[in-house]
């Protein structure tokens, strides 16, 4: 079984770096990490290369994708990916070195059409760390009894062939493009949830204000699980 990773990528120098050096040292054989550039105007591309110097990892693939949208990024970075598993990453995210090890077992010995894990933070305060690993954890498996599995874009994986069944990401989306793929990748088989796979994600996303970051994502929860409305869109961020 071979695996690709697909990171998108939007002027992400200031931190890819960790991202990129956890990706490239991951204990599972047989996978590619491909890169997906996102209307990049920064030098991105030249840490990633870098990168992949230092750890003379050749199975690197970088594409250019000039329309700006994660949903454009995750998008053209799956319609080159050779394998039959595609992980899905964040550019400010770091990986355990065993998390694609573990996450391959859920597709050879369960089934699974798609899975996905939990997030904690690398970083910030005491009590970010604290609601990541426990409360939003706890939300995740609420979420999931109610059959509204809240996926979590970068943690996780599914099975590339009923990705293209489902027609692959909805492109009109600039936010929530990962739970949308997920409700429609339901459909085909098993979803499985495992929260001790975890990443540790940057957090950055809470410099506009703590509160301001939770109503957006509570608006959007709302919209996509309960009014079947489109999410609002992302602000930049940098």
């Amino acid at each position: 079984m071979k695996i690709s990773i697909v990171v998108p990528a939007y002027n992400e120098e200031k931190y890819i770096r960790p991202c990129v050096e956890s990706l490239v040292s991951q204990d599972f054989v047989d996978y590619e990490l491909i890169i997906s550039l996102n209307a990049c105007t920064d030098n991105t591309e030249g840490v990633v290369l870098d990168v992949a110097k230092k750890h003379n990892f050749s199975n690197l693939k970088i594409v250019k994708e000039n329309r700006k949208g994660v949903s454009y990024a995750r998008q053209s970075g799956a319609k080159i990916a050779q394998g039959d598993i595609i992980v899905s990453c964040d550019a400010d995210t770091v990986y355990p070195k065993n998390w694609l090890s573990q996450i391959s077992k859920y597709f050879e010995e369960n089934n699974a059409v798609l899975f996905y894990g939990s997030v904690r933070m690398n970083g910030g305060p005491f009590y970010l760390r604290f609601l990541a690993r426990y409360i939003y954890t706890l939300f995740l498996h609420i979420s999931r009894l109610f059959g509204k599995d809240n996926v979590t874009g970068m943690n996780f994986a599914y099975r590339k062939d009923f990705f293209e069944k489902a027609g692959g990401y909805d492109l009109n989306l600039k936010s929530a493009e990962d739970i949308y793929l997920g409700q429609k990748l339901k459909k085909y088989g098993k979803v499985v949830f495992d929260p001790k796979i975890f990443v540790y994600t940057s957090p950055r996303r809470f410099q506009k204000g703590f509160f301001k970051f939770l109503w957006f994502h509570i608006k959007n929860y709302w919209n996509v699980f309960i009014l079947k409305k489109q999410p609002s869109d992302f602000v930049d961020i940098r």
